[in-house]
């Protein structure tokens, strides 16, 4: 007869997990080569913005999702206290919040 495992909790996606990948990323990207444009060196770089989105060099799909997400809370947040402002009327508020 065995005894069950002992439950493990999982680390994944946990600010821990993400902090070893980024150190991952870091050193892997130190490893290559700079790219030559003329007489100019180019440092490589993991996430850069084209076209008014964030790429990321490793694919991760979620990069341009959570900077997004980052630009609509950073909106928010400069509206908060216009919208929450109760001397307003709501109808004005309200269209405030539709632009």
């Amino acid at each position: 007869m065995s005894l069950p495992k002992p439950k493990v909790a999982s680390r994944a996606g946990s600010v821990a997990d993400k902090l070893v990948k980024e150190a991952k990323r870091k050193a892997a990207q130190e490893q290559l080569e700079n790219v030559r444009l003329g007489d100019e060196d180019l440092s490589n770089t993991l996430q850069f913005k084209y076209l008014g989105v964030m790429q990321s060099g490793d694919g991760d799909s979620l990069t341009p999702v959570n900077h997004r997400i980052t630009k609509a809370w950073t909106s928010f947040r400069n509206l908060k206290r216009v919208l929450t402002d109760t001397k307003l009327r709501t109808s004005l508020r309200l269209r405030l919040f539709g632009t």
